[in-house]
């Protein structure tokens, strides 16, 4: 199987090199990727809209993530490349880098098993004023969009309640309402 380079950097982000992905993660490399938030709003609501990972994916299948997400390979530029290309690649959607809204940097360092992720983790928010039907789903990576409306996922993940109900957005564009639990999130998203 082959594996693409992705460019490493020692603690302090200074780049010394690149690797196939599989050894970033076998051997703890320092890696940048990004976490990309979609806000949307519809009659007046405001919601985030998280990806459901494919089946196929092999970390954390199933799981709800940030609406896109991804590493940046040896043959990007920048991190807004990397934006750019997985956003398209995921969803579909090619997003005007000029509207990004940088959050900052988040430093992620977890140990699973032979499995040892340190990321540079670059934050964007991002205010979809498309159509839904805009996104045109990978299904190899993302199965569906879910729509939570912010109010109550703050609510949700900072008093630890219980569920939470969720607009979810098949890949024909069919709704229906569901309820999630802590479970259902990548663990990464805080809960």
């Amino acid at each position: 199987m082959q594996f693409e380079q992705i460019t490493i950097y020692d603690e302090n982000l200074v780049n010394i090199g690149s690797s196939d992905r599989n050894n970033v993660h076998r051997l703890g490399f320092w890696h940048k990727t990004f976490h990309l938030w979609f806000v949307y709003t519809e009659e007046d609501i405001n919601y985030l809209i998280f990806q459901r990972r494919s089946p196929n994916v092999r970390a954390l299948p199933n799981k709800l993530d940030a609406s896109t997400a991804g590493h940046s390979i040896a043959s990007d530029n920048n991190i807004i490349e990397t934006v750019k290309r997985e956003t398209l690649e995921e969803v579909g959607y090619s997003i005007n880098t000029n509207e990004l809204i940088p959050l900052g940097i988040r430093t992620i360092n977890i140990r699973e098993a032979d499995f040892l992720n340190r990321e540079y983790q670059y934050i964007y928010l991002y205010q979809f004023k498309q159509n839904l039907q805009s996104f045109k789903l990978d299904m190899t990576e993302v199965t569906s969009l879910v729509l939570v409306e912010i109010d109550k996922g703050l609510d949700f993940f900072t008093k630890n309640l219980k569920s939470i109900s969720a607009i979810n957005i098949s890949k024909n564009n069919e709704r229906t309402k569901i309820q999630l639990q802590a479970s259902d999130f990548y663990p990464s998203i805080d809960n």
